[in-house]
């Protein structure tokens, strides 16, 4: 990462009001600067978190349970999803969650049958993938991370936290 120079020149009209900035000041800003740019690309090789409202449904469609478009429209890759089941569905079901080609198509890419109609809790792929679930995924520009439910989960109150970042790093 290229650094900011303390050796720029610094002038009044660079600055609100006509002020100037030091030597000692003006050394102090760009360190400032290069510690947000430092702080800006850590954050990016970390991720970011979003968040969405799961959807209970009496009669299940594909997509119906969640449904997420990629938030960017660039490359992305999922490194980690948590689904907090506040409410259990009334009925008995299980729900799939993956990244699809569209909003209603059914995936299990990611969590692979958890148990919705049972019990509060918390899943994520490192201990609730299932057969085909994976902490890591793809995320395409026009794909989305869908949901489904196996049955009725009318009741069912929860959040999908899905962290991410970008495929290629700036």
């Amino acid at each position: 990462m290229a650094e900011v120079s303390a050796n720029f020149p610094l002038r009044a009209n660079y600055f609100a009001g006509g002020a100037s900035l030091t030597p000692d000041q003006a050394v102090s800003l760009v360190n400032l600067l290069n510690d947000l740019a430092a702080l800006a690309v850590r954050l990016e090789e970390e991720g970011t978190w979003i968040e969405a409202d799961l959807a209970a449904e009496e009669t299940p469609a594909n997509g119906g349970m969640l449904s997420v478009a990629n938030p960017l429209g660039v490359p992305l890759i999922i490194l980690d999803m948590i689904v907090d089941v506040t409410t259990q569905a009334t009925g008995a079901a299980t729900a799939d969650v993956g990244v699809a080609a569209n909003g209603t198509t059914s995936s299990d890419t990611i969590l692979d049958g958890i148990d919705i109609g049972t019990g509060v809790n918390i899943f994520n792929p490192a201990n609730d993938g299932g057969t085909n679930g994976k902490k890591i995924r793809k995320w395409a520009i026009t794909e989305f991370v869908t949901g489904t439910a196996s049955l009725d989960s009318t009741g069912l109150v929860g959040k999908a936290h899905i962290k991410y970042r970008k495929e290629t790093l700036t």
